[in-house]
C-alpha cells in the first residue's frame, strides 16, 4: 500500500515543480531565437581543448660596442701629449688656444702643449735630429711626404686605421665621409691610413675681371684659348697705349714656382705619376702640350717674366690680366688693391684646361701620429680627433687661411667669406681639386720642375725644344727618385 503524502510535502512538490518549471521558461527564454536545439541524447561530449603553456622568449641582450685598442679609459688621466706644429703669427696661437681649450674640457685628464717651429723645413730639420736620438712628439702637422720620409728612417708613424674604425673612440662613417674625397685620399700610404688630414693650400689663378670686361669680355676663360685670346688683348692694350712704363706687359706672367708648373700640367690632363706609386712620368704629350702653350703665350708677348718685381703689385696697377697665386694669398692681395684705392673687381679661377676639365693643385699638412705607449697613442689621437672636428678646423682654417679638410667645416667659414667673395668663388671650386705628387721624393723632385720651368723662357731656347726639356725633366725626376728611395 502505497504512503499517502503529508499535506507538507504535498505543498513542497508543489512549490519545487512551479520553480522548476519558471527556472525552465526562464533558461528557454534566453536562448537566441536563431539557435538549433540539439536533439536529446545526440549531443557530443566536447571535451575541453588543453593549452600547450607558450614558453616566454628570453630577450638576449645587445652586446655593447667595446673598445679594440686595449686601453682603460682611467690609464689615461695625467697623460701628457706633446704636438709638434710649422705655424707662426696667426695660426700658432689658434691652434695654441685650441689646445688649451681640449686641456679644460677634456674628460680624461689627459694634458696636451703645442710646440711651433715656424716653417715646414725647420719642423723637418728638428724632427730628423729626433730620430737619431732625441725626444720626438706623439702628433706631428706635417706633409704627408715628410712623414713617409721620417718613416723611412726608422719605423715611428702609427697607421691610423685601428683608431679609425674603432667602434668608441674612431671616426664613424659618415664622419669619415665628411672629409673632402681629394683630401681624405692622400692619407693612404703602403700599411694604411698614413694621416689625418687639416688643412689645404690651394694655387690659383688671380683675374681682374673689371679690366677683363673693358676689352669685351663677360666671362673668366675656361680653355688655354680662350685664356690666350684675353691674355693677348690686355697685351695690346698695354702696348698701344700712352703709357711707355707698362710696354711690354699686360697678359700673363709666367712664373717657374712648382705649384703653377703643376697646375698647368694638371690641366692639359697629364698625370705625372706613374701607377702605384713607382716614379714619376713626365715625358708624356699632355706635359709637353702644357709646357708648348706656355711657351707660345711667352712669344707672342702675351706672357711675360716679372723678374724682381711683385707679381700682387704688377697685378694691381693692370701690368697684368692674370697671374698665377695661392689661395692663402687673397686677403694680402685684396689689401694690396685698398692700399693703391683701385676699385678694380677681382676673382680666383682655376687652371684652364683643353677639355674644359679646369683644375687647381692642392697641398698641405696632415696631422700624424708617432708611436709610443698604448695610453700615450690613445691620448694623442684623442686629442687628434677634437682638433678635427668641423668647428676646431673651421677655426684653424681660417687663421692660415687655407682649405679645411672637412666638407661641414666650409659652411664655418664666415670670417673669409663674407668678407672676401674670392673666398666664396674659391669654395665652387674644391671639385676641381687634385693633390700634389705623395711621393717622398717630391720634396726634390719639385725643385726639378721649377729648374724646367725656367729653361723654358731663356733666351737662348727655343719652341723646339720642348720635347727634349720634357725628356730631360723626365729623366732627371727618375734619378732623383731613385736616389731617395
Amino acid at each position: 500500500m502505497s504512503s499517502i503524502p503529508s499535506p507538507r510535502l504535498k505543498t513542497a512538490l508543489s512549490l519545487f515543480c512551479a520553480w522548476l518549471w519558471l527556472a525552465s521558461a526562464l533558461l528557454a527564454g534566453c536562448i537566441p531565437a536563431s539557435a538549433t536545439p540539439t536533439a536529446p541524447f545526440e549531443q557530443t561530449r566536447q571535451s575541453t581543448p588543453h593549452r600547450t603553456p607558450q614558453r616566454t622568449p628570453t630577450r638576449t641582450p645587445t652586446p655593447l660596442p667595446t673598445s679594440e685598442l686595449g686601453v682603460d679609459p682611467a690609464n689615461l688621466k695625467g697623460v701628457k701629449v706633446l704636438l709638434w706644429h710649422p705655424f707662426s703669427g696667426r695660426p700658432a696661437e689658434t691652434l695654441d688656444s685650441l689646445v688649451e681649450q681640449f686641456n679644460r674640457e677634456n674628460e680624461w685628464g689627459i694634458s696636451a702643449q703645442a710646440v711651433f717651429f715656424a716653417s715646414y723645413d725647420r719642423l723637418a730639420e728638428q724632427m730628423e735630429a729626433a730620430l737619431e736620438g732625441g725626444e720626438t712628439p706623439h702628433l706631428v702637422l706635417s706633409y704627408q711626404r715628410q712623414a713617409q720620409a721620417w718613416d723611412s728612417i726608422r719605423p715611428i708613424i702609427v697607421r691610423l686605421d685601428d683608431y679609425l674604425n674603432d667602434p668608441i673612440w674612431g671616426f664613424s662613417p659618415a664622419e669619415q665621409a665628411d672629409f673632402i674625397p681629394a683630401f681624405w685620399q692622400q692619407g693612404f700610404a703602403e700599411g694604411g691610413h698614413l694621416g689625418i688630414p687639416a688643412l689645404r693650400y690651394a694655387q690659383v689663378i688671380y683675374y681682374n675681371l673689371t679690366w677683363g670686361r673693358e676689352l669685351g669680355f663677360y666671362s673668366s676663360p675656361t680653355t688655354p684659348a680662350q685664356f690666350e685670346m684675353q691674355a693677348c688683348a690686355a697685351a695690346r692694350q698695354n702696348n698701344q697705349d700712352a703709357d711707355r712704363q707698362n710696354d711690354g706687359s699686360g697678359g700673363y706672367i709666367l712664373t717657374n714656382d712648382y705649384p703653377s708648373i703643376l697646375g698647368w700640367f694638371y690641366a692639359f690632363g697629364a698625370e705625372v705619376v706613374q701607377p702605384g706609386g713607382r716614379g714619376y712620368r713626365f715625358d708624356t704629350p699632355e706635359v709637353e702640350r702644357a709646357f708648348t702653350f706656355l711657351r707660345q703665350l711667352f712669344d707672342k708677348g702675351c706672357a711675360w717674366l716679372a723678374e724682381g718685381k711683385e707679381l700682387e703689385g704688377e697685378f694691381v696697377a693692370r701690368r697684368a690680366l692674370f697671374i698665377p697665386g695661392s689661395l692663402s694669398g687673397v686677403q694680402r692681395q685684396e689689401a694690396l688693391f685698398a692700399d693703391l684705392e683701385s676699385k678694380d673687381e677681382w676673382t680666383v679661377i682655376p687652371f684652364p684646361s683643353p677639355t674644359r676639365q679646369p683644375t687647381i693643385p692642392v697641398y698641405g699638412p696632415s696631422f700624424q701620429m708617432l708611436r709610443s705607449t698604448p695610453a700615450e697613442q690613445l691620448a694623442s689621437w684623442l686629442l687628434l680627433k677634437w682638433l678635427a672636428s668641423p668647428q676646431n678646423l673651421a677655426r684653424l682654417a681660417q687663421s692660415v687661411p687655407a682649405f679645411p679638410a672637412r666638407s661641414s667645416s666650409l659652411q664655418q667659414l664666415t670670417d673669409l667669406t663674407a668678407f672676401y667673395p674670392q673666398w666664396q668663388q674659391a669654395l665652387n671650386l674644391l671639385e676641381a681639386a687634385q693633390p700634389e705628387p705623395d711621393l717622398t721624393s717630391w720634396h726634390i723632385v719639385r725643385w726639378a720642375v721649377s729648374d724646367a720651368a725656367t729653361q723654358l723662357t731663356r733666351y737662348y731656347f727655343t719652341i723646339d725644344q720642348v720635347p727634349q726639356l720634357v725628356r730631360l725633366l723626365d729623366d732627371t725626376a727618375d734619378e732623383l727618385h731613385a736616389e731617395d728611395r
